[in-house]
């Protein structure tokens, strides 16, 4: 059938109307849909399957002011959500306000509302925001500095709050609370590297970046239902290497079919051991503050997460 060019223009201009956000992006990259340069940067991101990081490049004037320009690894999400990684800079770098971690943005406009984790340069840890478009960024600052960190940063919306917790890697969350920002339920959430200068590129590694989706405040698992079967365990020693994930459980089977911990229903705020059936290490899980357990291997602090996950 022959359509009239008049037409093939016209939806090509429908076209870029509605994607114009994400022209230029590339991707998928790892659990992310896309990545691309926003406002004036210039950047890269790829990730590595064995070492389950992501390695994100991205130059950019600053992330301040009325915009932002960096290098975003992005998906779209809705409703409430969990962002986590382990952070890390690499190199010394040129500038102290460097900013790596996560950002919540309606849209790829340098000027668009956000809510940001950042960790600068100089170990400011920043919950940078913008409530309105075009408006100036205004940020509540951390009182944990962290100065050539490994870090963990985790940045969760619930309910039209945000909440931004960061530590050192092994140390104890410290949380903030920001409220009165209002973004629209689906939003772009990923990764971020800004040089805070236009003609340097700076690099940062991500690891263990999960994006979790909680269960309901109100919500009660049935004890008999075998989809509460099915967890994810990720084991993080501090004095170890990096994180990696060891099993998928599904009644009690491990990805290779081995039982590498005890079937049964894991549930936040319960205390009991899990044994490596293969190994023969034994794991204790506990509660931590918001919905997430952690476990901990031998003596050691960790940075674990067991988290239910839906039958495939």
């Amino acid at each position: 059938m022959h359509i009239p060019r008049c037409y093939r223009l016209l939806t090509l201009v429908l076209s870029s109307a509605v994607f114009g956000d994400v022209l230029g992006a590339q991707g998928p990259v790892g659990i992310f849909t896309a990545h691309a340069d926003v406002g004036r940067a210039r950047g890269s991101a790829s990730y590595d399957p064995q070492r389950q990081a992501y390695l994100v490049a991205g130059s950019g004037q600053n992330m301040w002011d009325a915009r932002d320009d960096f290098h975003f690894v992005w998906k779209r999400i809705s409703g409430n959500f969990i962002l986590s990684a382990r952070v890390r800079f690499m190199g010394a770098g040129v500038e102290e306000h460097r900013k790596i971690g996560w950002t919540i943005r309606p849209s790829l406009d340098p000027g668009s509302m956000h809510v940001t984790a950042a960790l600068h340069g100089n170990g400011l840890m920043s919950l940078q925001f913008r409530r309105q478009t075009g408006g100036i960024t205004e940020e509540a600052k951390s009182r944990d500095s962290l100065p050539d960190a490994d870090a963990v940063i985790q940045l969760e919306r619930r309910d039209g709050d945000y909440y931004m917790s960061v530590a050192q890697f092994g140390d104890t969350l410290v949380t903030q609370r920001l409220t009165g920002v209002s973004l629209p339920d689906t939003v772009y959430v990923g990764l971020f590297v800004c040089a805070h200068n236009d003609t340097v590129t700076e690099r940062a590694i991500f690891s263990n970046v999960r994006i979790t989706t909680p269960a309901e405040r109100d919500f009660v698992p049935p004890d008999d239902h075998p989809f509460y079967q099915h967890v994810l365990l990720r084991l993080m020693p501090v004095a170890g290497g990096p994180a990696r994930v060891i099993a998928y459980l599904c009644g009690g089977q491990g990805h290779d079919q081995r039982p590498v911990v005890g079937a049964g229903r894991y549930a936040t705020g319960v205390r009991e051991q899990l044994r490596n059936a293969v190994t023969a290490e034994r794991y204790r899980l506990h509660s931590v503050c918001g919905r997430i357990p952690f476990v901990i291997i031998g003596r050691k602090a960790t940075w674990n997460h067991l988290c239910f996950l839906p039958r495939s």
